[in-house]
């Protein structure tokens, strides 16, 4: 019973914000690229560093969770264009297009939002919190020290 609870609230998670959300595409391209920077950092500074291969999982799974996320934005895009379109007005060159169009909107959206991603905030409650989150999911609380950006 508790883990059919916590599949549909992880699904319902995942599928609220793949895709969709450009705070955490943000998150996931910061996170990447400063996983990029510190593995080269250590590998440059420290040759024979003995746990740069478990160091290295920290760039992947960012690097992988953008990708997914751009390309889960692509998806959802051409999903959408077919529901309007039905039939044989989406041909496989529309399909394309639109599939790129959305993908350099979700970078562009990943890019701007990347520098804000990092910048964690104390919310007192969901108000406070970033458009389409939830507090308890995203930020860090800090009751004593106010709302959000007062800390």
């Amino acid at each position: 019973m508790g883990k059919t609870r916590l599949l549909r609230w992880a699904s319902g998670v995942i599928s609220a914000k793949l895709g969709r959300c450009s705070f955490c595409m943000g998150f996931a391209l910061s996170g990447a690229v400063l996983g990029w920077a510190a593995l080269a950092a250590i590998a440059s500074l420290w040759p024979g560093f003995p746990f740069l291969n478990v160091l290295a999982l920290w760039p992947i799974g960012f690097t992988a969770l953008w990708f997914l996320h751009i390309a889960t934005s692509g998806a959802r895009a051409v999903a959408s264009e077919r529901r309007e379109m039905p039939g044989p007005d989406m041909t496989r060159r529309r399909t394309v297009g639109v599939f790129a169009s959305a993908v350099a909107l979700a970078i562009l959206a990943s890019a701007v939002a990347a520098p804000r991603a990092w910048a964690f905030k104390c919310c007192s409650s969901d108000a406070d919190c970033p458009k389409n989150h939830r507090c308890s999911l995203l930020s860090v609380h800090c009751p004593n020290q106010g709302a959000c950006g007062k800390a």
